[in-house]
């Protein structure tokens, strides 16, 4: 029987360490990393930290630097990949056109790292990237977390209508300035812009959007995010599956995080009170507490199963002798 358990959690409406500049005593800056891509271009990345390896998975048009708390917070741990998608910050090359393209990019990672086993985390159309690579490669995921995401299909991609016009606004703006307040409206409540001064939002707003990537390249994504399909399959999933919902997200409506956990067996659903969409700056210690608590949870059940499992039980009587 499917079913998703759910705690609602109230805290205070913004974390100001997220206005903090990328670089903090907690954060060293960590140099790029390259993979050439087949088709030309190069995807940048990044890795930080020590110990079971942990796959960051950004959104629509996002800078990896969007996951400047969670590195910070994770990696004290875990190995934490990030990356930029093609055509997006330091990344060059031609964005993919398909959730299987940028899933073909998210294997030809791994393989490059020699990881053959993650945990894969993923926000808003990386969400649906990391339900993909879960799909395509389920041997591959130790554990999944979703993200303020949804399980495809035209009628989740609309956002509510309150989140239209700032949706458009963000995506028509030409300058930079009026881009970064149109994102500040679409992404964080206005109760919690009370709590931080504009300018130390635009400034990380303009680190995690700026420059904005060519049109070929927004337009690439948006035809992914149109070809998400995850639908009953989602329904074959086994492994442990956290999905963080924001409840007053402008851009993918909660009931459609709901809808998700419902599809999938046995996933946990987190539903932040007075968050939105950019949850990663507005609550990002909750967060990513949550994410750890989950990938610790995650990675030790599988560590007792595995050394549980009958082949494991026969080779260590083999070994003995």
């Amino acid at each position: 029987m499917k079913h998703a358990s759910e705690q609602t959690k109230q805290t205070t409406p913004f974390t100001t360490r997220a206005m903090q500049p990328t670089q903090t005593p907690t954060q060293a800056p960590t140099q790029a990393r390259a993979l050439r891509l087949p088709c030309g271009g190069t995807l940048r990345y990044w890795l930080e930290g020590s110990g079971p390896p942990v796959v960051l998975i950004m959104g629509y048009l996002t800078k990896a630097t969007a996951w400047r708390l969670q590195r910070a917070h994770l990696s004290a741990r875990w190995q934490v990949l990030s990356f930029d998608h093609p055509g997006v910050g330091e990344s060059e090359g031609v964005s993919p056109r398909s959730m299987r393209g940028f899933v073909t990019l998210c294997e030809r990672l791994l393989d490059e790292l020699g990881w053959s086993k993650v945990h894969v985390v993923g926000i808003s159309m990386g969400g649906m990237i990391a339900q993909q690579l879960t799909l395509a490669a389920p041997e591959r995921v130790r554990s999944l977390t979703l993200l303020v995401t949804h399980a495809g299909g035209l009628r989740r991609v609309l956002p509510p209508l309150r989140g239209l016009p700032l949706l458009l606004s963000a995506q028509l703006s030409r300058s930079g300035a009026r881009r970064a307040e149109a994102l500040a409206d679409l992404l964080i409540p206005q109760e919690a812009r009370a709590h931080v001064t504009p300018e130390a939002l635009r400034r990380v707003l303009r680190e995690d959007f700026s420059p904005t990537p060519r049109l070929s390249v927004r337009l690439s994504q948006l035809l992914a995010v149109l070809s998400h399909r995850g639908g009953a399959r989602l329904a074959h999933l086994t492994l442990p599956v956290l999905i963080i919902s924001a409840a007053q997200d402008n851009l993918i409506h909660p009931r459609h995080q709901r809808e998700l956990a419902q599809l999938i067996p046995h996933a946990r659903f987190e539903l932040l009170e007075k968050a939105g969409h950019g949850l990663l700056r507005q609550r990002e210690l909750q967060v990513s507490e949550l994410i750890e608590a989950h990938l610790t949870q995650s990675h030790s059940e599988h560590t007792v199963s595995t050394q549980s499992s009958p082949t494991n039980t026969k080779e260590h009587k083999d070994h003995r002798g």
